[in-house]
Formats: C-alpha cells, structure tokens, sequence
C-alpha cells in the first residue's frame, strides 16, 4: 500500500526504523580506521609515566599491542554497554589502503559476538549503535575512552562481507543537496539521520536514502530493514558510490542469507533488463564499478534513464498524418536555419506584435517585423513605398513610429475600426480564428486537416507519454522514477486537456461554413439592415458627407469562396468593411431594381413627407409626366409635374425597369409581302434587336433600328440557303430571290 506524506514526500505510513531487534548470525567480522602511528607498536602512549603524563612510556611491542587490544575492548564495551566478554580484536596492521596512511594509520579488524541472553542488545542492534556512534561526535566512544577516541569517522564501520558499494549516475548534489559535506560525501546514513524528523530536514537526501533502499531490497527480494546506506561519496562530476549494508536474514526466514543476496546483486547489476533497473534510483546503477569492483562490466545500449523525447519518436515520424503537422519550416527552426518568429494578429483591431522565440513554448521576445506569410490576414504588411503602416485603431499600433508613418485607408469614406464587428469567431487551426465574414470551403478544409493532424499529433503524445512515463525526462530534478512519473502525469494531463479542447474546436470549425451539404447563400438587405443566410447580423446605417444614407456591414475578416452565394437587396447603397483582409472570389448578385435608391421602372420617386419611410407611397413614370391613366396613377389627383425625385439617396440605380421577353410568330406560308415594325410607348425608349426564322433556318440578330438595306442584306445571306444552288439567275446574275 502506498501513503504518501505531504511533509517528507515518502510513501511510507510510519517512522520505517531499522528492524534490529532479532538474533542472527553468531558473530560479525567488521573493522576501523584508528589515526594512531604503527611504528612504535599500537598503544604505546596508553601507559604513561606517572610523574610527566604527557610524556608515554615505552614498554615493548607485545606488551604495547596487548595494551591496546584491552583497551580497545573496554572502550568498546564502554561505549555500546555491551559485555566485553562478545567482542575480539583479530588483528592490526598498517593502513596500507593508502600508501600515506601506513605511517599514521592503522586498520583494527575486530569481531562482535551475538548475545547469549535476552536481555543483552542484539549483534544487529550493537552493529547499528556502533555505526550511528562512530559518525557522532559527541558521542561516547570518543569521551572517556583511550583507543576508539581517534577512530576515523570517514572511514566508518565495515562489515566484512555485509558492507558493499554501487556506482550510480548522480552529482553528489543531486543526491544530498545542502546536506553534502565538505562537498564530497554524506553520511547521514550511518548517524540514521533520516528517522523521525530528520526527514523533514534533509528531505532530498532522505528521500534519495529511502528509494534506494527500497530498490534495492525489492529487486534482491528480502525486507527493507536488511538494506542500510551507510556512505554516499562523490567519484566524479556526475557519479556517486553509495556504501551499503545488507544484513542478515531472520532466523528460519526464507529469504536469502547476505552472501546469497549479494552474489544475485551482482548477477543483476550485469543485466540491464533485471529487476534492479526498475527501481526509482537504481535504474541509474553504472554497470563498469560492478558491485564494490567486483564483476564488472560493460554497457553495449543506451541506459534506460537516457532522455526521450516525443518530437523524434519513429512511430510519430512514420505517420503521414501526424507528419504533416511538422512542416517544412518547424524543420528549419529544428535545424537552427531559421528564425524562431511568431506572429500575433488582434483582428478587431489589426494590430499585429511580432515576437522572437528560441524554442517551444519559450519566453517571447518583441522584434520589429516578422513575416511567415502563413496567414492571409496579415496581407503585404511591412513593406510600403512611403513608409506607412497598416491602419489600425487609434493609439492600437504596436510598430514603433520613428521610420513610419500611421497608416490611413484612401479613399475610404468610413474608418471600419469605428465601427462594431459583425459576424462569428470560429477557432480554427492553433491561434488562428475565423471572424467575421468567413465562407470558403477550401480554405475550411486546409483548416479542417490541419486541425485534424494537430489531434491526431496530441493523441500520440499522450501515448507516446503512458509509453515512457517512468523514465522519459530522467535529470537532476527529476531525478527518480517516481519524479518522472508524478511529472508526466501532470504533462499528460495538461496534453489531454489541449486534446479535447482541440476536439470541441474542430467540431466547431467542422459545423461552420455551410457544412453538411447546406447551400451556402448570404442576403445583405440595406433596407433591414440586416444579413441574412449563412451568417446573420445587424449592419448599420450610416451618412456620408454629403448626408447620402449607406448601409454598412463590418466585419474583422471578409473571405469569400466561389461556392457562397451572395445577394444584394434593399433601397440603400450597401458599403462592406473589412478591418484586416478583403478577398472575394464569388459573384455578387444585385438584380436590377433589388438594390439602390428605389426599385428601377417602379417607384421612382418619394413624397417629401415619406423621405426616410420604409413603405412610401408608389410614385410611377408616367406619373411625372402626367400621362398615366386613371386606373394606374397613385397621385389621386396631385400633379406630378411637381414632384421631384426623393427618395432615400437620389437615383441610385436606373430609373427604367427593363422587361426582358421573347416573342415567336409563325404563318402559313403564302407569297406577300411583310413589314415589320418596332414601337414603343410615350416614356419609354426601345433597345436590342430581333431574329427572322423562316424553313427551319434564322438569322442574326437584327438591329431595332435597322435600315431596309441592312434588313435585305441579313435575310438574303441567312433565309435564301436552301434554294441557293436550286434557283435561277437575274439577267444581271444575281441570285433569283
């Protein structure tokens, strides 16, 4: 079961103190580091002379090393309150571990025995008491004692064939932080600094203490409490030696005796693929130190904690869907080629911030222009011939003026960032966003399968994250598994967040646009005000200068594809603005009389009174003129000479309705003569032409106005074809008509 603890960061339920408190083994061969000269025998200053205690008494070497042999067991006994009768010097030498050391040093090799009765401490307990001792200096054994007061804590206690060492990949720092000493090593280990609350002090080299512990226990399968740290000392830059105790089993406990277990240690730590690697720590086990230098050996594949990273994954690389997201220019800035720039566009006003970044999701720093010429937004920005910048709203430019110009919009009669934006605001691809009046269905779908792969690229991460959560970003702050994981954990989640909030804008961007097989069909009507069809919204109407109403439609964006339908109706002139780009690629439809002051050959003028009315009264052509009959005039008696045309902006449109028909005639054919002749009503002027057809033959078409000879010369070169090489010839030789 795991708990974890808000105040020292492990998972355990309680204080996890070294379980001694058992019989084991008979005995423990273990040695010391004393700083005291060989060269005279060991113990030559203990007998002094009586009269000058400073000055020591040479007696032999026998009787010196007896000396210190005794004296060595007392403190001993002394120290630990430990029967003298359990503990045995074997032997003393040199301290030939180091060349410097035998003329200052000497290494006691000692033994403890286990207890005989059971009121005695066990030999575990006594070895765990000497071991925290030894690093305390206020402890007994170095006050009133005469041997053991110059016992070298860096050397320690050593527990012959309990005491091992493993080499793992850790900068001393990374492992103990603050509580490093002298720089070089840590030995909080053997104090047993890590129960109760030292935790709380030295929480990073307590929390490293207990990983390894539990990795190292778990891996061997024996309990816990069997596997004590008792030195952690730097051997390079990036490299520790972690000095550890494996104590012995219980009695008739199934799990493995020390030798046992440190022989499987061994076996495991030249097999990368062994239980040891999948610890929180010891996955960073070097293999080359073996165990304390025994059976080493070397790594031929990376090391499972080498850093991973989701961008050069074969599986993302060998998809063509997820591949598309990385385009030819995230390459280039991959590859340091090209510049790091991001454009940021605020449509509703056109202001557009450029800014420089040295990596993903990094820090943001302002340049002056940078133009990927990715987003059809931005059109031609930057470059001008005077040196203007596009237009924005007042005080809304973020380019520094000291070489430009604020930028103006000729000849527009109304500054479109005045005005309320109309239409909707469609996220697309990224930062991108479709406001206003946006209708292509090209550009849709490029945004559609961009969007698409940007899904498909975040459901691999996510993955691709589950796949190496334990190990994939391994250093010196993550520097454990459970680090690694408790981390991506949280990186996950932010991606599945990103994820689904990237699926609810692709079904947004998805419904828009006239998708489903809806016709894509817009109606501006400038006498409502009001747009209609795919995309609804209230223009407004406005005045020019010279007091002419115009109804206007503003939009941040207007993107129009050649499938979408627009038409034009209503008695104002229609004016559409655009706060960044303009593109039309569609037929706007105005049918003649649907669009303009008033409706063409119908209602061509106004009563003063009715001016700005919606339902004027109707006012016909012929009433002006006075010619109208009584059942068409709508004057009811004024006089229509008088009126002038006022209607809501003057003749905006033709004041001739145009009547567009076809007429056929046939008869019988007999020889006479026909004439034909073309009319029109007072008022009115008469245009375009008309066709003769005669024997399933036509000709062009004829002018209204046509002379006779014109008229001849047409009907002779198209209605005489079918008798041309059957008729006879004139005396003159021309063709029998």
């Amino acid at each position: 079961r795991i708990v974890f603890s808000i105040h020292s960061g492990f998972w355990y339920g309680d204080g996890r103190p070294p379980f001694t408190q058992y019989d084991s083994v008979p005995y423990a061969n273990m040695t010391v580091k004393i700083n005291r000269s060989f060269q005279d025998g060991p113990g030559s200053n203990l007998i002094k002379d009586p009269f000058k205690p400073t000055v020591g008494l040479f007696v032999g070497s026998t009787i010196n090393r007896q000396s210190f042999d005794t004296q060595f067991v007392l403190d001993m006994s002394y120290a630990l309150n430990i029967d003298s009768s359990r503990i045995y010097v074997i032997h003393v030498t040199k301290g030939a571990v180091h060349y410097s050391w035998e003329s200052t040093n000497v290494i006691v090799n000692f033994i403890f025995l286990e207890r005989n009765n059971t009121k005695d401490v066990t030999l575990l307990t006594a070895i765990a008491e000497l071991t925290n001792s030894i690093q305390n200096p206020n402890s007994t054994l170095y006050h009133g004692t005469n041997v053991t007061l110059d016992i070298d804590p860096n050397w320690g206690l050593e527990v012959v064939t309990w005491d091992i060492s493993l080499k793992l990949t850790y900068a001393i720092e990374v492992v103990g932080g603050l509580a490093v000493k002298d720089g070089y090593y840590l030995n909080q280990g053997s104090q047993g600094s890590c129960e109760g609350n030292g935790t709380l002090i030295m929480r990073q080299y307590c929390e490293f203490e207990r990983f390894f512990e539990d990795d190292v226990s778990k891996a061997l399968s024996i309990s816990y409490y069997r596997v004590q740290i008792l030195f952690i000392k730097s051997a390079a830059y990036d490299a520790v030696l972690v000095h550890f105790r494996v104590l012995p089993q219980q009695h008739k406990s199934p799990e493995d005796d020390v030798t046992t277990a440190i022989y499987n240690l061994m076996s495991q730590v030249s097999n990368p693929n062994s239980p040891l690697y999948e610890g929180n720590v010891t996955i960073r086990v070097d293999s080359t130190w073996g165990v304390s230098q025994y059976n080493q050996t070397y790594r031929n594949s990376e090391a499972k904690f080498t850093l991973q990273y989701y961008d050069y994954d074969k599986k993302r690389l060998s998809d063509p869907q997820r591949f598309s997201e990385i385009t030819a220019y995230d390459r280039c800035k991959a590859n340091r080629r090209c510049n790091w720039g991001i454009v940021s566009l605020n449509q509703s006003t056109n202001d557009a911030k450029f800014y420089h970044q040295l990596f993903d999701n990094g820090k943001l720093f302002k340049v002056d222009l940078f133009l990927d010429f990715e987003d059809w937004r931005l059109g031609s920005r930057g470059f001008s011939w005077d040196g203007t910048i596009p237009a924005t709203c007042k005080n809304c430019s973020s380019i520094s003026l000291a070489r430009a110009q604020p930028g103006t919009l000729r000849g527009a009669h109304f500054f479109p960032f005045n005005q309320p934006s109309m239409g909707p605001d469609i996220p697309c691809y990224r930062k991108e966003r479709n406001q206003g009046l946006v209708l292509d269905r090209s550009l849709q779908r490029t945004q559609l399968d961009k969007q698409q792969s940007l899904i498909a690229d975040l459901s691999g991460r996510i993955q691709w994250i589950t796949d190496n959560i334990q190990n994939a970003t391994m250093g010196p702050v993550q520097r454990s598994r459970k680090d690694v994981t408790q981390n991506l954990t949280w990186v996950r989640h932010d991606f599945q967040i990103w994820h689904d909030n990237e699926v609810k804008e692709l079904q947004q961007l998805n419904s828009s646009q006239c998708s489903g097989g809806i016709k894509c069909f817009i109606q501006f009507d400038t006498s409502t005000l009001l747009l209609t069809g795919a995309i609804s919204g209230v223009g407004k109407m406005k005045k020019t200068a010279n007091g002419t109403e115009v109804a206007l439609f503003t939009f941040n964006s207007i993107y129009l594809g050649p499938e979408t339908e627009v038409r034009l109706v209503g008695q104002r002139p229609l004016v559409l603005l655009s706060k960044t780009s303009l593109i039309i690629n569609t037929t706007i439809e105005a049918l003649p009389g649907y669009l303009g002051g008033f409706q063409g050959g119908g209602s061509v003028a106004r009563l003063p009174q009715e001016a700005l009315s919606d339902h004027p009264k109707t006012i016909l052509i012929c009433d002006l003129g006075n010619y109208c009959t009584s059942n068409r005039t709508t004057l009811g008696g004024l006089d229509g000479s008088t009126i002038v045309s006022n209607n809501v902006n003057g003749p905006g449109s033709g004041n001739v309705r145009v009547n567009s028909f076809v007429m056929k005639t046939s008869a019988t054919h007999v020889p006479e003569v026909q004439s034909i002749q073309t009319t029109a009503q007072l008022g009115q002027t008469i245009s375009g032409g008309f066709a003769l057809r005669f024997n399933g033959y036509s000709t062009t078409i004829i002018p209204h106005d046509a002379s006779a000879k014109l008229l001849e010369t047409i009907i002779e070169q198209n209605l005489n074809l079918a008798n041309k090489f059957n008729r006879g010839v004139n005396s003159d030789g021309s063709p029998v008509v």
